[in-house]
């Protein structure tokens, strides 16, 4: 009996000694829904489910408006480290523009990315109308509706002197544009432009006066 007792003694040394752990793997992350979308602003996020073997020392979005983005890019949000769900708040963003985004993480073995997401910043800035035709006689008019995101600015075109702005900024929301327009006596229309500024985006109004005697119906001069 006593032979055996070094055998036992080897067996049980082996099978308690150090094992090799296996190598870390990419960690799992998903992408949240792209919320609360401004012109300039988002709310995304995402959640990572599995570290991988290793710990991750990083997470949060990325985006661009090229499709696949990556965490080394300049447009990425640090949102702590570890499993579990974050938010991010995405900043930066222009109208009017198409965005790919999805949630990265990082461990030793490299980056991981969720699932890619879709966005479009909607415009800062919309018009009721984008040209208008004026009589001879002039007046004023009050006939454009501005709906801006945040305020906004009006500025006639230079050479446009028979033509004064009544309103040259607005808030956000809607509002009119008023401006008055001196009668027209030449023999020939007249045309002016009006640019409406907010943020990142401008439009343009055309502004057509006609000619002193004016049109019959079918286009003909009177």
């Amino acid at each position: 009996m006593k032979k055996l007792i070094p055998y036992i003694f080897l067996m049980v040394f082996y099978s308690c000694g150090p094992q090799d752990n296996p190598d870390p793997v990419i960690s799992t992350v998903s992408t949240a829904a792209v919320t609360n979308i401004t012109i300039t602003t988002a709310s995304c996020g995402g959640n990572v489910t599995a570290d991988g073997g290793a710990e991750v020392t990083a997470r949060g979005v990325c985006w661009s408006t090229s499709a696949s983005p990556t965490d080394n890019l300049t447009t990425r949000t640090q949102d702590g480290s570890g499993t579990g769900t974050f938010t991010s708040t995405v900043t930066g963003l222009a109208s009017i523009t198409t965005y790919y985004i999805r949630a990265y993480a990082v461990n030793a073995a490299g980056t991981a990315y969720g699932p890619q997401i879709t966005f479009t910043t909607p415009a800062s800035l919309s018009l009721s109308g984008t040209s208008l035709t004026i009589p001879a006689e002039g007046g004023t008019f009050n006939s454009i509706t501005v709906t801006a995101y945040l305020a906004w600015t009006a500025e006639a075109t230079s050479g446009s002197d028979w033509l004064t702005l009544n309103t040259t900024s607005g808030a956000a929301g809607s509002s009119q544009l008023s401006f008055n327009i001196q009668a027209n006596t030449a023999s020939a229309d007249r045309n002016a432009t009006i640019r409406i500024s907010c943020l990142d985006m401008h439009l343009d109004i055309q502004i057509t006066q006609w000619r002193a005697g004016g049109y019959i119906d079918d286009g003909g001069l009177f």
